[in-house]
């Protein structure tokens, strides 16, 4: 394909093969009511129509015999035929026998579609199958002998069972959280059920002396009408296609119990698929041969509408030509550089959205559980849990060593009037063409370089719709229509069941995917939401495990992945979701192109939502809020490529004119289209929808003004095909409109896994076991009275040191020599307020009272003048996950004499001055730090490594800050060496504070000692490189007063360049 090389910076490459799509029919942009007639006359037009609307083919029949008398409903069945004709010729989006797909194999620069080569799939809905296989499962010959599984949204919260069953209602599904009260006996038939058994099994398997197996018959009854456990003929929407399924399942029953219904059913669905594939074999069946195999299906005794009992998918084959060595002659020379310009542009337009419903999770669980890791299902629960769906401080401190660094720009960065730098370019650019009266907005490289790219934040893989326009004044003119998808899957796994050739497409690029992320579970979902969105979610086994939610896994069960056995917590800032049996991070995704956020189960919707956490999820143009203040937005093109088509939004007073019954119809047309400077063709736009419009021809005006005469807003879009330099055609020379998907697959680099914070000795992929599944009564939560009593301080950044200094640091001295305590910490936090965390550990519980007095006399008075301005206390919960089971008490210790060091640093220090020291003073205390747990020179290095490449993710590293990074460590490099260097004779006005770092060490070595013990008996519940890396980030927390993550960033860096040049100066002695 014509982009086989995106090179340079995007760090994506494009799959060697291209999906095409078009529509059945060459572009015809009006029609008379003759022509209507001679088109829907023809059989395969016919079909089509029958596939779409069995109802309004009858009508149609009536129309194309004279049988209709009521002119009114003439009208309006002549333009709804009108439409369908319409999207036969125009439309690209697959739909039955109206358009289709193909593969491209070939750097093609032309192509010649041959309609007499379609392929077909056709198969029965999944309304229909899905309601045959819940009537099979009731059968007396069937239901005895399927095997029945535990509902796979099953949890188990405060000795209750919860789970979703579903009911229909006006025929869709109704979802609803259910419990019930455990108890042996169903504890048994859930565990019975894991692995599958029969209903006699399980009777079996509860029956006692109290039990008999009548009662534990009826017992069953209730539990599967309750539908704790479902039966296998429960469709999966992974695998073969579901009459298939069924088929395979009770051909099994009948070969180990026959039974002469059986037999004639399955008959029945197998001649089923012989004439369905009999039907596959041309386009332009009659009627009465969809018609004669509905008639044999109600033999079944299953209900179905006959417009919604068969789905159709086409595929094209095309012959692709290839350059003949001509410059500039074609797709396969269209330059590349253009169109990366054209994605670095849109990805520099691009913005991440801040406020996403994951970011509120994500606050309200760490508001609620910290650090702990929950099971996902708790966390969820829309009763108990959370459900789903439902802190830069600018203080204008003095920070010498981060306040002059230029960070890449962050475009979500708005202002109170939601304005940002993006929108005010886009304001400009579209004031500018008004001004000027253009049509066309040109944008180039540097009026965008203010906004960076970062290729970064995008997925894996995705998915680049684009359509070929031709050329167009010597050049090839394309538009790029999207570019995004939790993955290039989404767009192309409901057609792999059907078409071997995208089947084999999406497994390269899953395997692309997982080799991108090898310490980590890339699942897949497989849920069905309703029977018919089935039709969309049907594809083929993709990934080597998956997630089912009520719907079937078509792999063994080793490969799946339960609900249950998933645990959500927050490590280095993301959601994390970990598989408990597979001690691995999973990352959940969606294979298909379904719109989960409508009216979605929670459990459902956070699972898809977590494909794209982090990332931008796709690169598109988008004109924000101007595009609801502005009735015409102009083309916006980068060179050659279209990036955005012009559009107009009229409001009803700008077009009822239309509506006013007019008889030169065409008359008002005009002026209306000269007033507005629209062209004779448009798309009246309904989201993905967009019907073709023809302002010179009669009937598509009456359509259009039928169309908008009761809305209020209406969206039109230019069409940009033109017959003329159409880029598809037909043997006989027609032109088609076309769309192609260019799937795009990040380049693996295993030095840059940022996502997933891939440790370099380590695998950080696995995170950690649930340390609060070990035995024993360790204690997580302290609220008030107990031994630890916590408070938080609010109050400015400057205001913390203030009170470190003179309140706690004076405070806690006198509670310590009182014996009223024994030790206590603190930390800064804003949540998003800025704040001090205080915690003090009591000797005995009785002196509650008297430390809680002598406190509120120690800040009485910064209460009263404003500098704490609110003052609480909290529960402490400690951070097991974080810092071990075994080592949390210990970290505490560590923790008390840091807190120590920190506010006796502070209250040496002062002024401009001491913030210089405190830098220099930080990277001193963790190398210290380093030092005290026997870290080598290489071991420093390697984890300093891995804590720099996250904060340079973290912050968007990129040339420019490179660069200033490299500037600001020369202008250090000295300076550094000296205070890590450090001896007696040097630095000396420093040894004040070298000397804490040597009282704390001294301090601390009993309880770093006791955590090194551990780590030799290999009894550490997390990697010491882990446990080192949250020491050093409190450390680091403590020290500065603000804008901590931005400190760490830099010092994680220098400390990184230090430690590589020592052990390159090594090198070069020992050479």
């Amino acid at each position: 394909m014509f982009i086989v090389e995106l090179k340079s910076k995007m760090n994506y490459i494009s799959h060697p093969k291209t999906i095409f799509r078009s529509p059945l029919k060459p572009l015809k942009t009006s029609f008379t009511k003759e022509e209507l007639k001679q088109f829907f006359a023809q059989k395969e037009v016919q079909e089509a129509l029958f596939l779409a609307s069995h109802n309004l083919l009858t009508e149609c029949r009536k129309w194309l015999n004279e049988e209709l008398t009521d002119k009114l409903e003439e009208e309006k069945l002549t333009y709804s035929l009108l439409k369908y004709a319409l999207r036969m010729h125009s439309r690209c989006t697959p739909y039955g026998l109206f358009a289709g797909c193909g593969v491209l194999e070939k750097k093609f620069t032309s192509i010649i579609i041959n309609t007499h080569k379609t392929e077909r799939s056709t198969r029965l809905d999944m309304n229909f199958t899905c309601a045959l296989a819940q009537e099979l499962a009731k059968l007396p010959f069937v239901k005895p002998y399927l095997k029945f599984y535990s509902n796979t949204s099953i949890y188990n919260l405060q000795n209750r069972l919860r789970y979703i069953e579903y009911y229909y209602k006006d025929k869709r599904r109704i979802h609803q959280i259910s419990a019930v009260d455990s108890s042996v006996y169903l504890q048994t038939i859930l565990q019975k059920t894991q692995r599958g058994a029969t209903l006699n099994e399980l009777v079996h398997s509860i029956m006692d002396k109290d039990i008999t197996k009548d009662e534990a018959f009826g017992f069953l009854q209730e539990i599967v009408d309750a539908q704790l456990i479902v039966s296998e003929l429960e469709p999966a929407v992974t695998g073969e296609e579901l009459l298939t399924q069924i088929l395979g399942i009770i051909t099994v029953i009948q070969k180990k119990h026959p039974h002469q219904e059986l037999q004639n059913i399955i008959g029945l669905l197998q001649n089923t698929q012989q004439q369905l594939a009999q039907i596959d074999k041309k386009i332009g069946n009659k009627i009465i041969v969809y018609e004669k195999l509905a008639e044999n299906l109600k033999q079944l005794n299953v209900l179905f509408d006959l417009s919604k009992l068969f789905q159709t998918d086409m595929f094209f084959k095309v012959d692709e030509f290839l350059s003949d060595g001509k410059e500039d002659d074609g797709l396969g020379r269209i330059s590349l550089w253009e169109l990366e310009i054209a994605l670095t542009i849109l990805n520099q337009l691009t913005s991440k959205p801040t406020k996403t419903n994951l970011s509120e999770f994500q606050r309200k669980f760490y508001e609620r559980f910290e650090s702990k890791e929950i099971a996902l299902l708790e966390v969820l629960d829309t009763e108990s849990g959370i459900g789903y769906a439902q802190n830069t401080n600018h203080t204008g401190d003095v920070n010498p060593l981060v306040n002059d660094l230029i960070l890449p720009y962050n475009s979500d960065q708005e202002t109170e009037l939601k304005w940002n730098k993006k929108q005010s370019f886009l304001f400009q650019r579209l004031l500018k063409a008004q001004q000027n009266k253009e049509k066309v907005i040109n944008i180039t490289q540097k009026e965008v370089e203010a906004f960076k790219p970062n290729w970064s934040d995008l997925p894996d893989s995705f998915s680049m719709m684009y359509k070929h326009l031709g050329k167009r004044d010597g050049k090839n003119l394309i538009h790029i229509e999207n570019a995004g998808g939790s993955s290039a899957v989404n767009l192309l796994g409901r057609f792999a069941s059907s078409n071997i050739k995208v089947g084999k497409i999406i497994r390269d690029v899953v395997e692309k995917e997982q080799q991108n992320n090898p310490d980590v579970i890339l699942a897949e979902i497989v849920h069905l939401p309703e029977s018919r969105t089935g039709n969309i979610l049907m594809r083929p086994v993709f990934r080597e495990y998956e997630i089912p939610y009520l719907s079937k896994s078509s792999l063994p069960k080793e490969q799946q992945i339960t609900l249950d056995d998933l645990y959500l917590s927050i490590k280095n800032n993301q959601l994390y979701i970990r598989s408990k049996r597979l001690n691995k991070q999973v990352i959940p995704y969606l294979g298909n192109a379904h719109n989960y956020s409508f009216n979605a189960l929670p459990v459902y919707h956070f699972l898809c939502d977590m494909q794209i956490q982090n990332n931008r999820g796709g690169l598109y143009f988008d004109w924000g809020f101007l595009k609801s203040e502005f009735s015409f937005l102009p083309r916006v093109e980068v060179e050659n490529v279209i990036i955005s088509s012009a559009t107009w939004q009229l409001k009803r007073e700008q077009f009822q004119e239309l509506s006013e019954k007019k008889i030169e119809i065409l008359d008002v047309s005009k002026k209306w289209q000269e007033k507005w400077q629209l062209p004779n063709l448009f798309l009246l736009a309904d989201g993905d929808n967009e019907l073709l419009i023809n302002l010179q021809n009669e009937l598509s005006v009456r359509m259009f003004i039928s169309e908008i005469k009761k809305r209020d807003v209406i969206v039109l879009k230019e069409f940009l095909f033109d017959e003329k330099t159409a880029f598809v055609r037909d043997e006989q020379g027609n032109a088609y409109t076309n769309e192609f998907i260019a799937i795009l697959q990040k380049k693996n680099d295993n030095n840059l896994q940022f996502r997933h914070n891939r440790d370099e000795k380590e695998n950080i992929g696995k995170i950690r076991p649930l340390l609060g599944e070990l035995e024993g009564d360790f204690r997580r939560q302290f609220s008030l009275g107990s031994e630890w009593l916590y408070y938080k301080l609010y109050c400015g950044v400057k205001t913390a040191d203030k009170i470190l200094t003179e309140v706690i640091k004076p405070l806690s001295e006198q509670l310590i020599e009182q014996k009223l305590i024994d030790s206590w910490f603190f930390i800064r936090y804003a949540d998003p307020d800025v704040h001090l965390r205080i915690r003090f550990h009591f000797i005995e519980r009785q002196h509650i009272g008297t430390v809680v007095q002598l406190f509120q006399q120690a800040t009485i008075e910064y209460e009263q003048n404003g500098l704490i301005w609110k003052l609480q206390t909290d529960t402490y919960q400690r951070e097991i996950e974080r810092y071990g089971r075994n080592t949390m008490i210990l970290s505490e210790q560590l923790f008390y004499y840091d807190s120590l060091c920190t506010v006796s640093m502070l209250d040496m220090v002062d002024g401009d001055d001491g913030e210089e020291i405190r830098w220099l003073f930080a990277i001193k205390a963790v190398d210290v730090l380093l030092d005290d747990f026997g870290y080598s020179m290489e071991q420093k290095r390697v984890l300093l490594e891995n804590l720099k490449t996250v904060f340079a993710h973290e912050f968007s590293m990129n040339k420019d800050l490179k660069m200033q990074m490299d500037r600001k460590f020369r202008t250090h490099r000295e300076i550094i060496n000296k205070v890590l260097n450090a001896k007696n004779d040097e630095t000396r006005d420093l040894q004040p504070l070298f000397e804490l770092l040597r009282q704390k060490s001294e301090n601390t070595t009993p309880w770093i000692s006791e955590i090194l013990k551990i780590q030799q008996n290999r009894q550490l519940q997390l990697p010491l490189n882990d446990l080192l890396a949250s020491y050093i980030h409190m450390l680091l927390n403590r020290l500065f007063k603000n804008k901590q993550r931005i400190h760490e960033m830099v010092i994680y860096d220098f400390m990184w360049r230090t430690y590589r040049s020592e052990l390159a100066q090594q090198k070069q002695i020992v050479n």
